[in-house]
Parts: structure tokens; sequence; C-alpha cells
């Protein structure tokens, strides 16, 4: 399970608010921008670069959100966010007023109306992070967004398309697969290398599988749901209890730890219509998904990898990134002294890494302390794909071990602390609308000679979708060329020498690029302008003296010439700008 600081809802009363220091202030939670970035914390309002004053979001909320035409108290069922008024009429069974543009949160706040409603339109965003700015600055800036716009450029280059019979689902052509199918590529590559071992998992479960998780209990509202007869099914919203039954399928040694779980696994999420953003935030996508199964000694060393995985990942495109280290939130499994010595384990490894990290207090995951890796883009925005989580209870609850060596110590057994209102060994589940079955999760406890393991719940990319819809706002849709669906364009410069850059494009093709040929009536300087505006990385010039030599003449997509090049020789040149990381060779070995 990835999960992020989104999850949580840490609000606090009106008077705590006020009355509360900088070291401890939780604002309120608002949408920044369309990727729907959220603030929950001081340190996520440091992330963002946001001021972190009380007062500053309580005259956000007055001046943009409070909504006095809605009375009385929302239901209890109410969803933590509406994001417009066809959602909000939804669970209010009535419409609200005509300026209702606003997130509503089901909050404790003690305020003269039913609700604090916060601005979250997509196109006002930007107006609400730069109000002192004057009107020319940040219409300068929106322009520079609107170039940005991953949902424009992915039109102009035919990447992606969305279908009103498919909500909240995209369709990719052949150009945009390339991109979703290279970025899966590029992390089996440092699969391979790093250790990992790519499963897949089924999308559809029995909902016993997500009570014992906690997920049903916790994610409810998001998850897909559907009858068998009188069981309950969903659709995966995590990879997570998938991987936990893999482990399970067979017997464990100490000797197979650390055992590395990789899957692109396809997950849904039932989002809101209103919350639904572009290629940032939809109801199917792919994550690229690892646990990892640990004795407690190796933990440290695991984080290092992974810390390191990031490190050399994010250096591919160039992003700038900082650390935060989430610790034990209010609500949480487990035993303070297992959190403690997990946080611990956190610091040394963050420490020893050797790069600045700031603390998140109170941001964790239920299940354990965590490791946010928040990137910034060209445009300095802010966005959090990478996680790295420490997860003592799964082991409990799904009743995993592995057999021990008598020199490890002590494991981790019991869940001791109270939970979702029951305290001890067991859970009772009654039916309801999706099962019929009533359901009780019972603790099992350890057989002699065996341990529970820890998890380490890990993403580099996150959502495969959203990080595709950052990669073009930050590079405006200028592929690096080992990722490029539009990597080589052969233009002749008449139809004479057509047959040759034939030739040559059926040749690139061979050797795994992604080439074309431009035999358009058109004139020379067009078709080069054409292919720069289609952001093909190189192209090649032919006419007489290139086919009479085997030669293309270079071109790059900046219009800088590379000159004439053999065909072989320009082979050569690609592959190596293909190879993402170094060749390992056994004479390295020695």
């Amino acid at each position: 399970m990835i999960s992020s600081s989104i999850d949580q809802d840490p609000i606090q009363s009106k008077a705590n608010i006020e009355d509360s220091s900088e070291s401890v202030f939780r604002p309120i939670r608002i949408s920044l921008d369309p990727l729907g970035i959220s603030v929950l914390s001081a340190s996520d309002a440091e992330k963002l670069n946001l001021p972190n004053e009380p007062d500053f979001y309580l005259r956000l909320a007055i001046k943009y959100g409070l909504n006095k035409d809605l009375q009385g108290e929302p239901s209890s069922d109410l969803p933590k966010i509406i994001l417009n008024k066809m959602d909000a009429e939804k669970v209010w069974g009535k419409s609200p007023s005509d300026d209702f543009v606003a997130v509503h949160l089901q909050s404790e706040l003690d305020w003269p109306v039913s609700a604090v409603c916060l601005l979250a339109e997509a196109d006002l965003c930007a107006v609400m992070i730069r109000l002192d700015k004057p009107q020319d600055e940040y219409a300068a800036l929106q322009k520079e967004a609107d170039a940005r716009d991953h949902r424009i450029i992915g039109k102009n280059q035919g990447l992606f398309s969305q279908n009103e019979l498919a909500p909240g689902s995209w369709f990719f052509s052949k150009e945009g697969a390339i991109v979703y199918n290279g970025l899966i590529e590029m992390m089996r590559q440092q699969y391979r290398f790093r250790g990992y071992d790519e499963v897949i998992s089924p999308n559809l479960y029995n909902l016993k599988i997500f009570k014992i998780s906690g997920h049903y209990q916790n994610y409810f509202k998001n998850m897909f749901m559907l009858r068998d007869g009188d069981s309950g099914m969903a659709l995966k919203p995590m990879n997570c209890p998938g991987h936990y039954l893999i482990f399970k399928s067979k017997l464990q040694s100490y000797k197979d730890l650390p055992l590395r779980l990789a899957e692109f696994g396809v997950l849904h999420r039932n989002e809101l219509s209103g919350a639904l953003s572009g290629l940032s935030r939809c109801r199917r996508f792919q994550v690229d998904d690892c646990h990892i199964f640990c004795a407690e000694s190796q933990i440290r060393d695991e984080i290092m990898n992974n810390l390191n995985f990031v490190k050399d990942v994010y250096a591919l495109f160039g992003f700038e990134y900082k650390f935060f280290l989430s610790s034990k939130p209010e609500k949480y499994l487990g035993d303070d002294e297992v959190w403690e010595k997990a946080e611990g384990q956190l610091k040394q490894a963050l420490d020893d890494f050797g790069l600045p990290w700031k603390e998140n207090p109170g941001d964790g995951a239920f299940y354990g302390p965590k490791i946010d890796i928040v990137l910034y883009d060209a445009f300095g925005r802010a966005h959090q794909c990478a996680t790295i989580q420490l997860d003592f209870q799964a082991a409990i609850r799904f009743n995993m071990m592995y057999k021990a060596d008598d020199s490890e110590d002590s494991p981790i057994e019991a869940l001791s602390k109270e939970f979702d209102g029951k305290k001890g060994k067991y859970f009772d589940f009654e039916p309801d609308e999706y099962d019929s079955q009533p359901f009780r999760w019972e603790e099992r406890p350890l057989k002699p000679g065996f341990k529970r393991p820890v998890i380490v719940h890990r993403a580099v990319l996150g959502s495969i979708e959203r990080f595709i819809s950052i990669l073009i706002e930050h590079n405006q849709g200028k592929w690096p060329f080992w990722i490029s669906p539009r990597q080589v364009i052969v233009i002749p410069v008449s139809h004479l020498f057509d047959e040759y850059a034939e030739r040559v494009n059926q040749v690139l093709k061979f050797n795994g690029f992604h080439s074309s040929v431009d035999l358009s009536n058109l004139r020379l300087n067009k078709k080069i302008r054409n292919a720069q505006l289609e952001q093909w990385n190189y192209m090649l010039i032919v006419g007489k003296e290139e086919a009479e030599s085997g030669m293309v003449n270079v071109r790059s997509r900046d219009g800088s010439i590379v000159g004439m090049l053999n065909v072989d020789d320009l082979i050569d040149k690609l592959e190596q700008e293909s190879q993402l990381f170094p060749r390992f060779r056994f004479s390295d070995q020695s």
C-alpha cells in the first residue's frame, strides 16, 4: 500500500488553530493546484513554500470559502472532499448556491456556519496561493503554467485521449504507450540490477482481504465494489494485500529475505468526479509498487538501497527533491517502543545518506513511519511521488512469518494498541450491503521458531499516469531521447531520394528506434519546421550526396547541426544515447 499525507484528516478546532504555535499548527486542508496537492500540516506548507501562519488560512476560508447558503449539519457519511456542485448535490440531497466552487471539509471546527469551504477550482488555485503578487506577475505565471499544461501538450502530441464512456480513465495512443512502457521498462532495468522480483496479482478480490488489511475500514468510499452471490468483491485500490498472499503461498526462511516483490499493477480508486484532473488524478492507473519483506536487522540497508534508487532515477529527469520523515500519527497500530525503534532506524538511514531532511511530525501511516520524497519540477511546483514506508502491522494481520535464524533479535508479535474502537485480538465485521456474511479477523500466534517480517512499502514513480503529467509539464513536451515517442525522422530533400530515405528509416526501425519518414510534398524548410514542432529529437536530411555515400545529415530538435554521419555510426550514437545506466561486464567483478 502506498499511502500519503492526503489520507490523514488532522483538523483542529478553531480555538486550537488560533492558539497553536508554529511547531504544532496543522493548517486547514486546501487544494493547491490542478495536480491535487493538499496542505495537511506545517511541514506540508513548508514543502510548498507557503506561509505557515494560521491567519493566512483563516483569511482564505473567509474570503473564498464560507458558504452561508448551506444550512444544517452535513450527513455523517459525507466524504471528506467535495469538489463540484454535482458531488455536493449527491451527498447533501440538494443543490448548493450558484457560487459554490469549493472543497467542503468534514471537520470539527466550531464555525458559525455548517461547513468550512475552501476554493478548489483548478483555474483559480494559482490565485489562492499568490494573493499578494501583482496582477501582471500572476498573469505571466499563469501564461507559463498554461504553456506547460500536460492536457494541452498531450493532446497536441497525440499521446492520450479521454471518452465520456470511461470517466476518469485514459486511452493512450501508440506514441503515448511508448512513453508509458518506456518508464516501466526503465524501472524493470533497475529491478534486475537491484534484486527485485516482478510479480502479477489479481485485480478483483473478495472483500475479506480488505477487511483484514484495514482498507475496507479506512478506504471504503474510494473502492469499486460489487456483489458475487452473498459475498462482496472489490477491485484493488492498492497492490499490497495481493503481495502478502504471494509471500504466504510458500514456506519462507530467513535465507529468502529480503524478498522484494514488485508489480506494475492496475489499480482502481473511486475518486469523486470533481477530483479528477487530467492524468494527475485518475480512477484507473498503474503504480511502480514494491513490497520488501525483511528482518528487522535488514531495515537500514533496505532503506539506504531505496534512497539510492530514488536518487538514481530522479537524476535521469533532472528533478530536485527533498526528504521528509513522517512520524507516528494520533491514530496508529502497534506499540510505542516499536514505533520509536522504527523511526530511529529511518532517521539513522537519512543521516547516513548524507542529504538534508526534515521531520514531519504526526504524518506517518497508521501502520508505520515513512519517508516522503518531494520532487520539484522546472516550474517550482512540488509533487510527492516517491515514498518509503515501514509497516510492522501487516505481518500480524495476515499472519505472515518466516523460519528464523536463532541469532536474530526477538520478533514483533502482538497487536496491543486500541484501533477502530476495538481492543485485543479480534475484529468482527457485520453483514452490510456488499457482503451478506459476517466475518471475524483473529490474530494468530507465531509458530515456534518463526518470526514476523517487517514490510517496506516503496514507490519511486508512484502513479505512472501522474508521473507522465509531471514529466510533460517539467520538460514542456520535449522528451529525452530514451523515452521519446518521436526519436528520429528522415527527411528527403526531394522525391528523388524517397527510396533512400525509406531504406534509412527501415534500418532504424529494425534497430529498435522510433523513427518515421516524411514523404510529403511540402518544401524542405517546412518539413524541418514541422519536425521541430512535433518534437522529433533528430532530423536526418538526405539528398544526392548522402544517398551516394551512405550518409545522413543530422540536425537536432533545437536546430543545431550535428553534421554528416555514416548510418552505422549514427546507430551506434543513438544506442549509446539510449543507454540509461552503465553496462556491467564480468571483468568488472575482479
